[in-house]
């Protein structure tokens, strides 16, 4: 054996009675904080980026101020966008506390980590009234005394909101985005020409599209096809796409969405769905041969192929 067996580098005891000092001074000289932890809602498959988050957890813990003559960071900022706040604060917080309070709430699927605190979630200071995001945790300050760390020192920057769902139901806390936050509004300016269009009148359109057998076996989309139009005009030709969905390891269609109602149809065109790998998707659709158009001071037309009616 290396070390002297006769002095001993920190007994279980030791180790406890140290932990249970540090406990008694945070709770003395420290300040009480809400830990909030980040639930990931949306990340990337490729490179893992977080896409949407949200905090709807809160935890009460108490914790020592480190900076207690004021925020460090560089301060307010003036730059072309506005004044810029990049305040910092460095809290301390018990290990054991956190494990024992908070860490057994945190296990589940939603969090990616809930044995210590992670970078990225929130501490609200509740003498500033200020949210801070936690940007890294250090756990190895104090450094190993009698053998084993004892706290956490949480480096925090003052958050900045951008997409997250915020729903602590603490209103002191739900509401500083929108008390505390700046809203810039940006008035754009451009140069462009006015929209313009043309209304037509038609008959014989589909009017819609009923499916009737959704089908199975599919492994892509179909092919909608639907019979031309007597005028003979491509611009007649009504056209459709069709949406695949997959349930219990099924896929079928979903829906058929018209593109182009087309015109002139006498009777309703026959509809097939081809291709995609499946089998027995059906589908068929009714023709509108007159139609009704709302004009001003709530009066009706209803046009045909041979009158008008006006009421």
């Amino acid at each position: 054996m290396a070390l002297n067996p006769f002095f001993l580098q920190g007994t279980s005891a030791e180790q406890r009675l140290v932990q249970d000092l540090i406990n008694e001074q945070l709770k003395m000289f420290g300040v009480e904080v809400t830990y909030i932890p980040r639930k990931f809602v949306n990340t990337t498959s490729i490179i893992q980026e977080v896409q949407s988050s949200k905090f709807d957890d809160n935890f009460a813990i108490e914790a020592y101020l480190n900076n207690y003559e004021g925020y460090s960071g560089t301060g307010d900022v003036l730059t072309k966008f506005g004044m810029s706040l990049r305040d910092e604060v460095t809290l301390t917080i018990s290990r054991e506390r956190f494990e024992d309070f908070i860490a057994p709430f945190m296990a589940s699927d939603d969090y990616l980590l809930s044995t210590r605190p992670r970078e990225g979630d929130l501490v609200y200071f509740p003498l500033g009234q200020r949210l801070f995001e936690v940007k890294f945790v250090e756990h190895e300050d104090p450094f190993y005394q009698l053998g084993k760390n004892y706290v956490y020192q949480l480096k925090c920057e003052l958050f900045e909101y951008e997409d997250e769902v915020i729903d602590t139901s603490i209103d002191t806390i739900d509401t500083q985005v929108d008390d505390e936050g700046y809203i810039q509004e940006l008035q754009l300016v451009g140069v462009g020409r006015t929209a313009t269009a043309v209304a037509s009148i038609n008959t014989g359109y589909i009017r819609t599209i009923f499916l009737n057998n959704d089908g199975s076996g599919f492994t892509s989309t179909p092919v909608v096809s639907i019979s031309t139009s007597p005028s003979g005009s491509i611009g007649d030709n009504a056209t459709a796409v069709a949406f695949t969905t997959e349930r219990a390891g099924v896929r079928s269609v979903e829906k058929i969405l018209m593109t182009n109602a087309g015109a002139n149809y006498t009777s309703a065109p026959i509809i097939t769905l081809s291709g995609g790998g499946g089998i027995g998707a059906a589908a068929t659709c009714s023709v509108e041969t007159s139609f009704l158009n709302i004009c001003s001071k709530s009066r009706y037309w209803i046009f045909t192929s041979t009158y008008c009616y006006y009421f």
